[in-house]
């Protein structure tokens, strides 16, 4: 489901989520678009551009950087389980996606 945040069940131990950002009505396709999400205080550096890779609060209490720069394909079946919902951060989201796509 769109703005489902879900454990990443990958060999990359550095995003512990993936954020799905793919459109609900797409549902035929065994694939999703997701964004990874890293723990703020794993940022590697202290200047972030703001707009591209927003902040969000999850429910365990701790942010993350919205890493749209590496957004990826993934198979439906590679999603691990369900951490929460992430869709109170949608304007984020999508301007962040309307930043890397279209740069405004």
């Amino acid at each position: 489901m769109q703005f489902t945040v879900y454990s990443n069940t990958g060999k990359s131990a550095v995003y512990p989520m993936l954020l799905d950002v793919t459109s609900d009505i797409i549902g035929q396709l065994n694939r999703r678009i997701v964004i990874p999400l890293l723990p703020v205080e794993k940022y590697p550096s202290s200047t972030r551009p703001e707009r591209l890779v927003p902040l969000i609060r999850l429910t365990d209490d701790k942010e993350y950087a919205v890493m749209t720069h590496e957004m990826a394909s993934i198979p439906a079946r590679a999603l691990g389980a369900v951490f929460c919902n992430a869709s109170i951060y949608r304007t984020e989201i999508k301007a962040a996606i309307d930043i890397l796509l279209d740069g405004i």
